[in-house]
């Protein structure tokens, strides 16, 4: 299956919740690729579900794409795990959505090179929340032809990899992220 990652690092999440669909192309940039300074440092917090420290840090350095590595620190019997990630940042209407290709890191490198879409917010206290998407709403999605995908089942999960046409899947999704990006990835702060 495609988008395995484990659970505290971004490219480890997937293998133990399952897949989260994929992109052909990044989200959100079918009218230019965004930029988002407030996004750019180091920020800290936990993944949902795990209690250990993760840190965020995102990087830009033009003309190269954006990079992006997460770190989540070990604690004493688990020596953490590290991933970096190329990154392209979309705006979808008033969605913002983090599109990322994993690079290297302390686990095995997927041969995926689909991206793995991400909505990002930050809250009115400054905290940046990020949320995964539902695959169960993106099947349904491409199931009734709303969006472009393949979808491979796989037993209980499936496989669903949006293909369609960018414009049209960033239409979808300026209407329509909130319904699709329901699984709560984690809270970070930033850290000065």
């Amino acid at each position: 299956m495609r988008g395995y990652w484990k659970p505290v690092v971004l490219a480890a999440l997937l293998a133990l919740c399952g897949c989260y669909p994929t992109t052909r192309e990044a989200i959100g940039i079918s009218k230019g690729v965004a930029s988002d300074p407030a996004l750019m440092g180091t920020w800290q917090g936990h993944v949902t579900g795990d209690q250990g420290i993760t840190y965020l840090f995102f990087l830009t350095h033009p003309p190269e794409p954006e990079q992006a590595m997460i770190v989540r620190v070990g604690d004493g019997k688990d020596p953490g795990e590290w991933s970096s990630f190329s990154i392209v940042l979309g705006k979808a209407g008033a969605n913002t959505i983090l599109n990322a290709v994993f690079e290297n890191g302390s686990l095995p490198r997927d041969e995926n090179e689909d991206y793995t879409p991400l909505l990002y917010r930050f809250e009115p206290d400054g905290a940046l929340h990020l949320y995964l998407m539902n695959s169960l709403a993106a099947e349904d999605a491409v199931r009734a032809n709303r969006l472009g995908g393949e979808v491979v089942s796989a037993g209980k999960t499936a496989d669903v990899t949006l293909t369609g046409d960018p414009q049209i899947i960033d239409e979808y999704f300026a209407a329509n992220a909130t319904k699709l990006f329901t699984v709560d990835f984690g809270t970070f702060r930033r850290v000065n």
